[in-house]
């Protein structure tokens, strides 16, 4: 994953007990147990923002674009486990702390009767190593991503 991480301010009690990378993804594991982390991400001066999910192997990759007005909050998810090996880049409208504490700070977000909202998220597929090369350069030249594979 390459994405411009400030930093990772929350991850499940299994990446301390796994210590399994959020950037590099291994083989499938036996008996993993699924990491989710918190992002903290940089986004440019308009509001968007971008992870890139690089497979070096296959030259090939997905872009994940969206703005941090719709989407402020950012989870990478990763079910690494063999037979049922799955990675979720999750931008999303809610923190970690889901509805009760979206309350209690008061972030969450109410839809009346017909009222609507829209959201723009842009998938795209990278092939070969020049988009690659790219798409990483543009989001490593909003932040680089902290050195430590593990947070804490």
């Amino acid at each position: 994953l390459v994405a411009p991480i400030a930093r990772t301010r929350w991850s499940t009690e299994s990446v301390r007990e796994q210590r399994i990378s959020y950037q590099r993804f291994p083989a499938p594991q036996s008996g993993f147990v699924e990491q989710v982390y918190a992002h903290d991400l940089v986004a440019a001066a308009a509001g968007s923002v971008s992870a890139v999910l690089v497979n070096e192997k296959l030259q090939m990759g997905l872009q994940l674009e969206w703005s941090v007005n719709e989407f402020p909050y950012f989870f990478e998810w990763l079910h690494l486990r063999e037979g049922a090996y799955a990675v979720g880049l999750e931008p999303s409208t809610h923190d970690v702390g889901g509805e009760a504490a979206a309350r209690a700070n008061g972030s969450m977000i109410w839809l009346g009767a017909g009222e609507s909202r829209s959201y723009h998220t842009v998938f795209s597929v990278l092939e070969g190593a020049d988009s690659l090369a790219a798409a990483i350069q543009a989001v490593r030249g909003r932040q680089l991503q902290p050195t430590a594979d593990v947070p804490g």
